[in-house]
């Protein structure tokens, strides 16, 4: 049997995924990328309130204050990463974001953890924020800031990092991959399309980056249950509600977020665990608790909108709620289980398995730094 060699091999065409072939590609790997479906990023990638954070959230809602400022610091790094190349993905730009916090018992919490973690905010009096918000019924009692969190358009980032992508000549994409069977660690054969597409590749590293597939391969390859969480969210598409994005911050609220003519609103901090890995169902409670919270902030009609059911995935997750945080896992030598936890975290993933792959490989004619050559274990007496 004759096997195609890639340095890296990645499952899973979504938002890390691309992200990541596209690092490994500008530093000179051989990539094949496998996706199940027939079109890329069809999950969570896409399947979202298309908002950019910037740590306003998750510093606030995380429980644990170290893990949400990690968590934040990782967003700014994968916001200003994504500013920087890829500005045309902002919907629009000059739109304000406004944040608000309805007990203010929570403003000592906020700004604490926002100063810790470098969130960059602007408190602003009721009067101000209902001149920004004015479609908004909003009170005298709440806390409002400015914030820096956008709306982007998600596909064309995707479609864009896609493009830079395809202009390597060392990359390969396999679409309606329904079989990974491994060999050996090392090895594996891809059958796509109907059956009749067959790829028998051999590679140095691989990262699964495919959610709740990676769980599949695992269970199926390995015999490993690994701990994989699949959450149901549900988000609501309608006519546009507002000119300026709205942030509740606490727990059952929700965002409100403007793509063109239309509004997308997600519930914060709530989902609930999926029955299995295919179950799309729209639960009634989740459905009239998102309508109830829109109609208490807008001048809403239902009957003018759309629901649909996404799902969220987290690894190794200890509450009720899914993780926000990134994880990164390693259950056989360069065998690596990426999960971004957010969207904006992504680039920070990326970033970190890139480097981690170049300096195992140490193939560079670049020359070596003296950190690069000495191990910390090494007994060594400088007397000596």
């Amino acid at each position: 049997m004759n096997y195609k060699k890639y340095d890296v091999v990645i499952v899973g065409a979504g938002i890390m995924g691309l992200f990541l072939a596209k690092k490994l590609l500008t530093i000179g790997l051989s990539v094949i990328i496998l996706e199940k479906g027939s079109e890329l990023a069809n999950g969570p990638s896409t399947k979202n309130e298309g908002i950019l954070h910037r740590g306003t959230y998750h510093s606030y809602a995380i429980d644990d204050v170290g893990e949400s400022i990690e968590v934040a610091r990782k967003c700014i790094y994968g916001y200003d990463q994504i500013l920087a190349q890829y500005p045309e993905v902002f919907e629009e730009f000059f739109l304000e974001t406004i944040a608000i916090i309805k007990d203010k018992k929570n403003y000592l919490k906020a700004i604490n953890r926002w100063d810790k973690a470098g969130v960059l905010y602007k408190n602003i009096t009721y009067e101000r924020a209902k001149k920004i918000l004015p479609e908004v019924k909003i009170s005298e009692e709440f806390l409002y800031f400015k914030i820096k969190e956008k709306a982007i358009n998600t596909r064309l980032l995707l479609h864009t990092i896609l493009k830079q992508i395809g202009s390597f000549d060392n990359i390969k994409i396999l679409r309606g991959v329904h079989q990974i069977k491994f060999i050996d660690k090392f090895k594996i054969s891809a059958t796509y399309g109907d059956g009749d597409g067959v790829e028998n590749i051999n590679f140095d590293y691989i990262v699964y980056s495919s959610g709740k597939g990676t769980k599949k391969i695992f269970k199926e390859e390995f015999n490993i249950e690994l701990p994989i969480r699949v959450f149901k969210a549900l988000l609501l598409v309608t006519k546009r509600l507002s000119k300026n994005n709205v942030y509740f911050l606490d727990e059952r609220e929700v965002s409100i977020f403007q793509h063109g003519d239309k509004s997308i609103i997600g519930e914060t901090k709530y989902n609930k665990p999926c029955l299995n890995d295919e179950d799309y169902e729209i639960d009634d409670d989740l459905k009239h608790s998102l309508i109830n919270k829109v109609k208490e902030y807008f001048d809403f009609d239902d009957k003018n909108a759309m629901i649909f059911c996404s799902h969220k995935v987290d690894y190794g997750g200890e509450n009720d709620f899914h993780s926000l945080d990134s994880k990164l896992n390693e259950p056989f030598n360069n065998h690596f289980i990426a999960m971004p936890g957010k969207m904006t975290e992504a680039p920070w993933l990326a970033d970190y398995i890139m480097r981690e792959i170049f300096k195992r490989k140490n193939d560079s004619i670049i020359s070596e730094r003296p950190c690069d050559k000495f191990t910390p274990d090494q007994n060594i007496s400088l007397l000596n």
